[in-house]
């Protein structure tokens, strides 16, 4: 794969796009209520958000603040991708749908969607004092209407013990790592990967591969348009045997433990992994454990597919 391919690549998989949804029908009567009859209850399901300090953050501070100024309460009920759907296609069958706002990522909405069960928020006009980037605002329009508006996007670092900068492949240095040079490689993670395994003893690197981890955006969103071009037209070409030949390769190099790991953090504390892929809120989490930055390094940049293949 080429280089100028991977960078049209680069400029579409920064981030998984999660969103909010007004379900259809609800969202008209919550709006209409408010004006009519003053503050109105809202309940909000969301596949995010979900682990406990979030929800924390959510009840203690984001909705108290919105009680606060708006004087309406919020129940918030974190619930997972599976749950949503059954629950919503349920009430929308019996005519009783209790849900007013939808948290989910964008394929959940895109079906959401698809069937019908989502109000079209334009209607409503633009968020005053608020600016969206266009490219999210062209993902939200689907099936004829406005189906949500931007809420946030998830962001992946690497995060890198000091100590594995001792074991570095020869050509890669820290500054390539930490800014993402033409140099800081699949090829080249491989090969650090393999020289810590070699000469420490035992593998250092290491994947929220567990039931609850990431991993599978590492594979979907970075591994494969990297190789690819793609994040799944491709997925039966050439360039995808190659990447599953690298990954098996690597994985000889990746603590066995992955696959039990839902986060990187106390792998990391713990410094059972050296060098972790994780989502930047467990990377937010290792960090503010009595942690000095001195000991760690996020690494923002993005790993590179050799020119060659």
């Amino acid at each position: 794969m080429s280089m100028e391919a991977l960078t049209r690549v680069q400029a579409i998989i920064i981030a998984i796009i999660v969103i909010v949804a007004i379900v259809a029908g609800v969202g008209y009567y919550l709006a209409t209520q408010q004006q009519q009859a003053g503050p109105t209850k809202i309940v909000w399901a969301s596949t995010q958000l979900n682990p406990p300090e979030e929800q924390s953050f959510v009840k203690g501070t984001l909705l108290a603040d919105f009680k606060k100024e708006t004087g309406n309460e919020v129940e918030f009920i974190a619930i997972s991708y599976d749950q949503l759907t059954t629950r919503l296609e349920s009430e929308e069958k019996s005519g009783k749908v209790t849900i007013s706002l939808l948290g989910d990522l964008h394929g959940g909405l895109d079906y959401f969607a698809s069937k019908g069960w989502l109000m079209d928020l334009s209607k409503f006009g633009t968020l005053s004092g608020r600016t969206f980037p266009k490219v999210l605002e062209d993902y939200s329009k689907l099936h004829g209407i406005k189906a949500y508006i931007p809420w946030m996007t998830a962001t992946y670092v690497m995060v890198v013990n000091k100590k594995a900068y001792d074991y570095l492949p020869q050509g890669l240095t820290p500054d390539d790592v930490r800014k993402g040079t033409s140099k800081w490689t699949y090829d080249a993670l491989l090969a650090w990967a393999k020289n810590l395994a070699e000469k420490t003893g035992s593998s250092k690197l290491g994947f929220p591969a567990g039931p609850k981890g990431l991993f599978v955006r590492f594979l979907h969103g970075f591994l494969y348009p990297a190789f690819t071009g793609y994040q799944a037209k491709a997925f039966n070409s050439d360039d995808a045997v190659q990447m599953w030949e690298y990954l098996k390769e690597l994985w000889k190099y990746v603590v066995p433990q992955s696959t039990t790991y839902d986060a990187m953090a106390d792998p990391l504390l713990k410094e059972e992994v050296w060098i972790a892929w994780d989502h930047t809120a467990e990377s937010k989490t290792l960090l503010s454990k009595n942690q000095t930055s001195s000991k760690w390094y996020l690494s923002l940049e993005g790993l590179r597919e050799e020119a060659s293949s």
